[in-house]
């Protein structure tokens, strides 16, 4: 009996210790960009929980991966459309992933003058671009 306690013991030792060599977060995930791209995947599901699918299908697109979401404001490229829906995507996934404010203000003061903006916030790195054709654009993406 002894026995089989010291030797579960053992296992739970050597597997703590292979979680903190690999660095493992609390949930046993490595702590690379899988577990940071499932930042970017519980706000993109945060997302799609609040806006009809068919929103979703023709703006939002999510990496294969899980490590980036793409949102279109004007995905057929309309000219000088506007459909407030889907940039209230973008201000909604802004809020999902805990950015400032001053994200979104940057995004909606963009003109096609400024070319391609980007901000870091941590290991979350967002870039956007306006074009009065087009709309905006914008790219979430893990850094680490």
């Amino acid at each position: 009996m002894k026995k089989k306690i010291m030797t579960v013991i053992l296992l739970i030792v050597a597997a703590a210790l292979v979680c903190v060599l690999a660095g493992c977060d609390n949930d046993g995930r490595s702590s690379g960009s899988v577990a940071s791209a499932n930042a970017i995947e519980k706000a993109y599901n945060k997302l799609a929980g609040n806006y009809d699918s068919s929103a979703m299908r023709a703006a939002v697109d999510i990496g294969d991966d899980k490590s980036y979401v793409s949102i279109d404001s004007n995905p057929y490229n309309i000219d000088d459309y506007y459909n407030a829906t889907y940039v209230s995507m973008i201000k909604s996934f802004n809020e999902y992933l805990n950015l400032p404010d001053y994200v979104y203000e940057e995004m909606l003061h963009t003109s096609s003058a400024d070319g391609v903006r980007s901000e870091t916030v941590g290991k979350i790195t967002v870039v956007w671009k306006y074009h009065p054709d087009k709309g905006l654009e914008a790219t979430y993406k893990y850094t680490g």
